[in-house]
């Protein structure tokens, strides 16, 4: 055998099967104690991510979307990177992310002057330190944020989250290798259940994801 590569992946549990490529130290543990639930975490170093590599999947997803995620934060300090779109020629600060003040803002690989962000309301995202539910979608024209199962705003743009060529890819966690320089933005938090769709849930669909969900982050949830 001759030019052999071994990378460590993180299943892909949707259809597409495509498989997450780890940096540095991400590690899993329960969400709570004795809890059968597992979550990411991903430490105090920018260097710890997921990475997506481009494929079609995710490649078009345009302005049609839904992203969802539990995450525990242990700062509020700096901005935070949950999914971020990387590239050689990425424009710093794309992704879904807190920002410096702590609003919770989607900014596609276009930049800022396409970007959305929840509204004052978005300050209960950003400060709470317990694992919430986050639920963001766009439909084409307006954006809506959700906390915990519950609209917070929404926001009439609407951010692509379409990668523009195969040297873009996804990173969860922190954000990577952007045109700026190595790995940045990550902060002391963990991630769970986390879902990146093509299509868009309705507050319904969203309240019962909360409903369902929320007693798998109690001790000993099986």
């Amino acid at each position: 055998y001759d030019d052999v590569s071994i990378q460590l992946l993180e299943e892909d549990r949707s259809v597409n099967n495509n498989g997450l490529q780890v940096f540095g130290t991400v590690l899993k543990d329960p969400v709570a104690t004795g809890a059968e639930l597992v979550h990411y975490d991903f430490g105090s170093s920018n260097s710890n991510y997921l990475k997506v590599l481009y494929n079609s999947s995710i490649a078009s997803l345009g302005t049609s979307w839904t992203f969802v995620t539990w995450v525990h934060r242990d700062t509020t300090t700096g901005w935070d990177f949950m999914l971020s779109i990387d590239g050689p020629s990425a424009i710093h600060g794309a992704g879904i992310k807190f920002d410096s003040n702590q609003t919770l803002m989607v900014s596609p690989h276009q930049g800022y002057t396409h970007s959305t962000s929840a509204n004052s309301t978005s300050n209960l995202f950003g400060n709470d330190l317990n694992w919430q539910m986050i639920a963001i979608t766009c439909n084409g024209s307006t954006t809506s944020f959700y906390r915990n199962g519950k609209l917070s705003s929404s926001d009439g743009k609407a951010p692509s989250l379409s990668l523009p060529d195969s040297t873009y890819y996804l990173t969860i966690g922190a954000e990577a290798e952007h045109s700026t320089g190595g790995p940045t933005d990550g902060r002391d938090k963990s991630m769970a259940l986390l879902r990146l769709s093509a299509t868009v849930a309705t507050a319904e669909q969203i309240a019962k994801m909360y409903n369902d969900e929320k007693h798998l982050f109690q001790t000993n949830a099986k």
